[in-house]
């Protein structure tokens, strides 16, 4: 059950004991006059990791925005490039930031095969977080072979202030880098077989720095798609944030700012998993 229907249900049931605990204390908050929502990613938002290695992912908050005490956290991810590895006891995957702030939690946690859900209610009275820590820490295992793979939020995931939603204002993927893979070939993975995207290699390619894309995508469907540059060692180096598109094809002009001279990989991605990539050269 997740946090808003265990919230109906118990006030219309006021059933069990320690959920009702949980509601009472929710109810206690008032709601922050802060509009900035919460920031959601990871430690980094690039991991690199070697094939076979087994490796912590923490959610995190990224910066300090609205409060909140309890939260949902859908977490969705390649099976065929990174396997979900348990940590006992349980309690060990609960993040500092909420732990700091209140030990008592209503604790909930289940892992499918390409999926995880998480629930965590703060149960101490007027006890609220809104900073930059620590959510919650999972493992992973890398796969055996070389390759880009990607963490993705799902659309399950809510913050709460008091049984009352709080925004969500970002939510930053993590990629995960394996081994040494093929620059611009092996580009991250798609979960779950979304649709195709097809992407036109980037104009002018190459490129003097500081000159603007020619970014030119094709959509099987209306989607929100964001554009972002990966440079030889994975990590994001620009972002352009997520914009709604209509489906079929579309062509606009990015820029990603003065990267160094070298060699990237532009991605373009979309809100329902789908995504493609293309090599890019920036000259002196």
């Amino acid at each position: 059950m997740r946090i808003g229907p265990m919230i109906r249900s118990l006030r219309a049931a006021h059933r069990g004991a320690a959920l009702s605990l949980a509601l009472s204390l929710l109810a206690t908050t008032p709601i922050g006059a802060r509009a900035a929502g919460v920031h959601l990613g990871g430690q980094a938002d690039t991991l690199v990791v070697a094939p076979g290695a087994t490796f912590t992912v923490e959610l995190r908050t990224l910066q300090p925005g609205d409060a909140f005490n309890a939260f949902d956290i859908g977490l969705l991810y390649d099976s065929r490039m990174v396997a979900f590895t348990p940590t006992s006891p349980l309690s060990t995957q609960r993040g500092a930031l909420m732990v700091s702030a209140c030990a008592a939690t209503f604790h909930r946690f289940s892992a499918q095969p390409e999926s995880l859900a998480i629930t965590l209610v703060m149960l101490c009275s007027d006890a609220t977080v809104s900073g930059a820590d620590a959510l919650y820490k999972v493992r992973f295992t890398a796969g055996a072979t070389a390759g880009w793979t990607r963490l993705r939020f799902g659309r399950n995931t809510q913050f709460f202030m008091g049984g009352t939603y709080v925004p969500l204002a970002r939510a930053r993927e993590i990629v995960v880098k394996i081994g040494s893979p093929v620059l611009g070939v092996d580009a991250p993975g798609t979960p779950g077989g979304a649709a195709r995207v097809a992407l036109a290699p980037p104009e002018p390619n190459p490129a003097r720095a500081g000159q603007p894309l020619n970014v030119a995508f094709t959509l099987p469907g209306p989607d929100d798609v964001a554009l972002e540059l990966m440079d030889a060692q994975g990590r994001r180096v620009a972002e352009r944030v997520s914009e709604r598109f209509a489906g079929g094809a579309h062509r606009l002009a990015w820029a990603p700012g003065r990267v160094p001279p070298g060699r990237y990989v532009l991605r373009v991605r979309s809100a329902q998993g789908a995504g493609a990539a293309r090599g890019w050269v920036v000259l002196r």
